[in-house]
């Protein structure tokens, strides 16, 4: 019997034809596992960058195989959702921020930052902080992470006197080891009115300035001058006399020391202060209900806006401004 044998020519035939069928079925799958991914998914995948304005994602170029991709998503949910409940929540916060509520993105930011995710991080400090009013805390974090493209943007506008573009400079100043710089326009943006330049310059306030600065603060009753030592005081992690100088600007009518007080007692975990805000804000005390509004920011944006509405209503202008923001 003569034994069967593929000469050259048959053996390359077949292997290309088990190539192309290997081929198409690997095309196949992935596009089934593409279509899946794209019914099913609605918020972007954390854990990649976004692309384009629509923030959509993609996976790495390498990763171009079925299992690749499939691991890919395996592993963004495991990395930051991991619980269908944080998954909801980030859901909510990202329909919110695209809203305009800036305190939404800031939240957002911050759950990316977390999780070791810092394009994600900046994309959303970038958008609280050129937001509405600008989150305080999301334009430093954005400022530090700015390209020098965008730096060169931001410093004309604040050649054309926008004095958050200037805070955003400062802080890319400082990123960079430009002390003096920075110094120099946060003096500037302070001086011109943009309060969350104050508590930024006070860290660089010398041992005369600082002294000079809270007896200002408390004798001279110069809500600037209070911003500046409580920036000052709570950069030497003296926390009760950070605090207390801020109690100080709020009873000065500064709205955005109110506003930042709410915020450090809620970090502090100082409930019996909160408490205290809480009672003079049922007596009727504007600077209490500013305070209030955004200690319950977080957990009742709802009820939030409401008492800025009101505050709004009675003339307190900021509250006007900030309500856009929650």
């Amino acid at each position: 019997m003569k034994e069967n044998k593929l000469g050259p020519i048959a053996f390359v035939l077949v292997a290309f034809a088990v190539f192309v069928v290997y081929n198409s079925l690997s095309a196949l799958k992935k596009k089934n596992l593409a279509n899946q991914n794209k019914t099913s998914q609605s918020f972007p995948n954390p854990v990649v960058p976004f692309k384009g304005s629509g923030g959509m994602p993609v996976p790495p170029e390498s990763c171009n195989t079925p299992e690749c991709l499939a691991q890919f998503d395996r592993a963004a949910f495991k990395a930051v959702q991991g619980k269908v409940e944080l998954e909801e929540k980030m859901k909510r916060l990202y329909a919110e921020c695209n809203q305009g509520r800036a305190t939404r993105c800031t939240k957002l930011a911050f759950m990316y930052q977390e999780n070791g995710m810092a394009s994600q991080a900046s994309h959303f400090f970038k958008q609280a902080c050129l937001t509405g009013s600008g989150e305080i805390k999301a334009c430093e974090y954005f400022g530090k992470s700015m390209s020098a493209d965008e730096a060169r943007h931001h410093i004309e506008k604040c050649n054309q006197n926008e004095l958050r573009s200037c805070l955003l400079v400062a802080a890319f100043d400082s990123q960079n080891g430009k002390e003096a710089e920075m110094q120099k326009l946060m003096t500037y943006s302070c001086a011109n009115g943009y309060w969350a330049a104050c508590p930024e310059l006070g860290p660089t306030l010398s041992e005369d300035d600082r002294k000079k600065a809270a007896t200002d603060c408390i004798q001279g009753k110069n809500a600037r001058a209070c911003a500046m030592i409580y920036g000052s005081e709570r950069e030497l992690h003296n926390t009760d006399s950070a605090i207390n100088f801020l109690k100080t600007g709020c009873g000065l009518n500064d709205s955005d020391a109110c506003l930042e007080l709410g915020r450090e007692l809620i970090t502090q975990k100082d409930q019996t202060s909160q408490n205290e805000v809480h009672n003079r804000c049922n007596t009727g005390d504007p600077n209490a209900c500013m305070t209030k509004a955004r200690l319950i920011m977080e957990e009742d944006p709802d009820a939030a806006r409401t008492i800025l509405e009101a505050l709004c209503n009675k003339g307190v202008s900021r509250a006007c401004y900030y309500k856009k923001d929650v």
